[in-house]
């Protein structure tokens, strides 16, 4: 029997406190984001949301197509995100960490659950088809 698994996992010094979810082409703008006002912001087919800063610990981050064996306690967003090139990337803005799947939906549904909405250090990021 094969267990449920994510379909990616990192574990990274993230130095600004922040990652990306994004289409793998996208064109929305992220840069007016002010983390004091919101834990996370989206502009089109790009996201930005916080996780524990670097010199603090590193984050733990999962990505899942459903929800997983168990569950993260903190929901830090839900939203449809646009997928229009089939190609989903979460990163940290320096691109230290990168990572790229593959995505059928042209509109995913985009669930993202942490250990603490504040500073994240384990991060789970469930994308399902949208409904």
């Amino acid at each position: 029997m094969v267990k449920e698994a994510p379909i990616a996992s990192f574990m990274a010094y993230i130095e600004h406190g922040c990652l990306i979810l994004q289409d793998v082409a996208s064109d929305g703008d992220i840069s007016d984001w002010d983390p004091n006002e919101a834990n996370w912001h989206q502009d089109e087919s790009s996201i930005i949301f916080s996780v524990m800063p670097s010199v603090v610990n590193p984050v733990s981050c999962e990505v899942w197509r459903s929800t997983p064996p168990t569950i993260l306690p903190l929901t830090l967003f839900e939203t449809e995100l646009p997928c229009p090139h089939g190609m989903l990337v979460v990163h940290d803005p320096n691109e230290h960490v990168k990572v790229a799947f593959y995505e059928e939906n042209k509109v995913t549904h985009c669930s993202v659950r942490v250990d603490d909405a504040q500073n994240a250090s384990y991060v789970q990021i469930i994308i399902t088809r949208k409904t």
